[in-house]
C-alpha cells in the first residue's frame, strides 16, 4: 500500500525522533556504566569517595586549642583597623637577591608608602595583651578544631581562616618588638603559637584551609629567621622552637584534602541530579543566575514582554538542566575523578618517595594526556548554553583550578627543611663560635640526618663563607644547581622574592648599603609614576 506524502512525512519524523531517543539513551548509559565501573575500581583499591569515610576523628579536649582562639578572636571586633592590619612590621624584607633586611633593627617601621614608628607599634600591641597573652598558649596545643561541617559540602562556611591568618600576623609583629626590644623569651613564645596555629589546622581538611596553613608558615618562617638574627637567643629557646617546626606536615594533610575534595564533588554531584533546588543551589554558587523577571507597573505590551522573557528563561534553564543530567553530568564526574585520582597519588608519591620533581613531572603527564592541560574540549550544546555557567565541565574544572596546589606545598616544604637547617647552623654556632664545615657535622646532636632537599630527594647545598655567613640553598622547582644563583631565573619576575630565584637560597643580613640602595630605587620608582 502506498503512503501519502503527509503519513511519510510523520513516520520519517518518527522514526528520526526515535533513533535520537535511542542515541541519548545510549549515551547516558555507557557515560554512567563508564562513572560506576571506574569508581569500582577505584574503591577495589582501597579509595575512599564518601564524605563520611573522610571525617577526621575529633580531638581530645585537652588537645583542642579552639576555645582559647574564639576567646582571643573575640577581643578584637572584625571591623578593628589598626597598625599590624595595614602596615605590618617586616620581618624579613628582601632588598636584593640573597639579601634580607632585619626589621627588628631597623629605626623606623617603613613600607614602599607609610612610615610608623616603634613607639606606634608598642601602643598598638599594648592595647591587645589580652588577645596575644592567649594565643600564646596555643603552642601548646595539638590541634585547632573549628568543627567544620563536611556533609555542608561546597556550601560549608569557613569563617576562621582569615583570623588565623591575622592571629598570625599579630604574633609576628609581637615578636619583631620583642626583638627590638631585646626581649628574646617572649619572641620564642610568639614563634611557637605561630607554629601553634599552623600546626592547628592540619587535620582540616579543605583545600583552602590547606593554602591558609602555608601562608601561615610562610609568615612563621619569615619571623622564624628574623629571630636568627639575634646574637641573644639561646639553645634551648632554638630547640624548641626547631622541634615545633619539625613536627609541620604540609604533604599528607594536602592529599587528605584532595580526597576530601572529590568526595565533596560526589557528593555535590548526587544531590544535584536527585534535585533540582540542589541543581540550581550549586549553579547559582558558582555565579549566580539571571532570576525571574519581575512584574512592573507598566502597560500590558510592558508586561507582556516580561512574561514572554520570563518563559523563555525558564524553558532555557529547564533546558540546561536536563541536558546536564542526559549529556554532561556523567562524563564530568569521570574526568574530575580521574584528574583528582592523579593528583592524589602525586601527593602520595611525593611523600612515598621525598622528592617532588618526578611527582610533579608525572603529574603535567597524566592530566594532559586527560584533557586537563589547556583547554576542556566543549561539545555542541556547551556552545547553545554559553551563559557564563561551564555546566559541562563544572567539577572536573575543580582538578584545573587546584592543578598548583602541589607546587605550593612543594615549596613550603623546601621553607620547612631550610629553617630547620638554618636553626640547627645557629645552634652549632653558638656551641662553637663558627659555622660548621659540612652539614654532616649537624648529625646528630642537631638534627636527626643530613636534611634532604624535598625537590629531587638529596641533601641540600651548603658552604660556609670566609665572611664569617654561609649559604644554604635548595636547587629550586627547574632542580637544576646553579651554585647558590639568587638571582630571578630568566623569564621570572625580576622581583627580589627568594623562591623566584635560579636557586632557593636561604636569605643573608643585608648591609647598610644595600639597604640604602634598595630604598634609593624605590624612591626612584615612585617619582616615575
Amino acid at each position: 500500500m502506498k503512503l501519502s506524502g503527509r503519513k511519510t512525512f510523520l513516520l520519517t519524523v518518527v522514526g528520526i525522533v526515535l533513533v535520537a531517543a535511542l542515541g541519548v539513551t545510549l549515551y547516558f548509559w555507557r557515560a554512567k556504566l563508564a562513572v560506576l565501573n571506574y569508581r569500582k575500581q577505584l574503591i577495589a583499591a582501597g579509595e575512599k569517595l564518601s564524605v563520611k569515610e573522610l571525617i577526621p576523628p575529633p580531638p581530645a579536649k585537652e588537645d583542642d586549642g579552639a576555645e582559647l582562639f574564639y576567646r582571643a578572636n573575640a577581643l578584637i571586633p572584625s571591623s578593628y583597623k589598626d597598625l599590624i592590619s595595614t602596615n605590618p612590621p617586616h620581618a624579613m624584607r628582601l632588598v636584593a637577591p640573597g639579601k634580607a633586611m632585619i626589621g627588628w633593627q631597623q629605626t623606623e617601621l617603613r613600607d614602599d608608602k607609610v612610615t610608623n614608628s616603634w613607639n606606634d607599634l608598642a601602643g598598638t600591641l599594648a592595647q591587645m595583651t589580652a588577645e596575644i597573652q592567649l594565643l600564646d598558649q596555643l603552642a601548646n596545643k595539638k590541634t585547632i578544631d573549628f568543627r567544620f561541617n563536611y556533609n555542608q559540602g561546597f556550601s560549608g562556611l569557613l569563617p576562621m581562616l582569615m583570623p588565623t591568618k591575622r592571629a598570625t600576623q599579630l604574633l609576628g609583629a609581637a615578636t619583631i618588638f620583642a626583638l627590638y626590644e631585646g626581649d628574646e623569651e617572649s619572641a620564642t613564645a610568639h614563634i611557637r603559637a605561630m607554629l601553634g596555629l599552623t600546626r592547628g589546622l592540619t587535620d582540616e581538611r579543605i583545600i583552602i584551609s590547606q593554602l591558609v596553613r602555608i601562608v601561615l608558615a610562610v609568615i612563621t618562617q619569615e619571623t622564624t629567621w628574623s629571630f636568627l638574627q639575634s646574637t641573644n637567643v639561646t639553645d634551648t629557646q632554638l630547640a624548641m622552637i626547631q622541634k615545633d617546626w619539625a613536627a609541620l606536615d604540609f604533604i599528607v594533610p594536602s592529599q587528605h584534602a584532595l580526597e576530601m575534595e572529590r568526595a565533596v564533588s560526589e557528593m555535590t554531584i548526587g544531590d544535584m541530579r536527585e534535585s533540582s533546588a540542589e541543581f540550581h543551589k550549586v549553579i547559582d554558587s558558582y555565579g549566580g543566575s539571571s532570576g525571574a523577571f519581575t512584574f512592573g507597573s507598566g502597560n500590558l505590551v510592558e508586561r507582556g514582554l516580561h512574561i514572554g522573557k520570563e518563559v523563555m528563561e525558564k524553558t532555557a534553564e529547564a533546558s540546561k538542566e536536563a541536558t546536564w543530567r542526559v549529556a554532561w553530568s556523567y562524563p564530568d564526574q569521570l574526568r574530575m575523578l580521574k584528574g583528582s585520582q592523579v593528583q592524589i597519588e602525586t601527593a602520595r608519591m611525593a611523600h612515598s618517595n621525598g622528592c617532588f620533581s618526578a611527582a610533579l613531572a608525572l603529574q603535567r603527564s597524566r592530566l594532559g594526556k586527560l584533557g586537563f592541560i589547556g583547554n576542556l574540549d566543549e561539545d555542541a550544546f556547551a556552545i547553545l548554553f554559553n551563559d557564563g555557567h561551564d555546566l559541562q565541565n563544572i567539577f572536573s574544572s575543580g582538578v584545573s583550578a587546584v592543578e598548583g596546589m602541589l607546587h605550593k606545598v612543594m615549596a613550603i616544604e623546601i621553607r620547612k627543611q631550610l629553617v630547620i637547617t638554618a636553626i640547627a647552623l645557629k645552634r652549632y654556632q653558638l656551641q662553637h663560635g663558627k659555622f660548621p664545615a659540612n652539614l654532616k657535622a649537624l648529625c646528630p646532636e642537631f638534627l636527626p640526618t643530613i636534611p634532604i632537599d624535598p625537590v629531587n630527594d638529596e641533601p641540600l647545598h651548603y658552604k660556609p663563607n670566609p665572611d664569617g655567613t654561609f649559604l644554604l640553598y635548595s636547587v629550586g622547582d627547574d632542580g637544576e644547581d646553579n651554585g647558590g644563583d639568587a638571582n630571578p631565573a630568566e623569564g621570572k619576575s625580576k622581583s627580589n622574592t627568594w623562591q623566584r630565584g635560579r636557586d632557593w637560597v636561604w636569605p643573608q643580613p643585608a648591609s647598610e648599603q644595600e639597604i640604602e640602595d634598595y630604598y634609593r630605587q624605590q624612591s626612584l620608582k615612585k617619582s616615575r609614576e
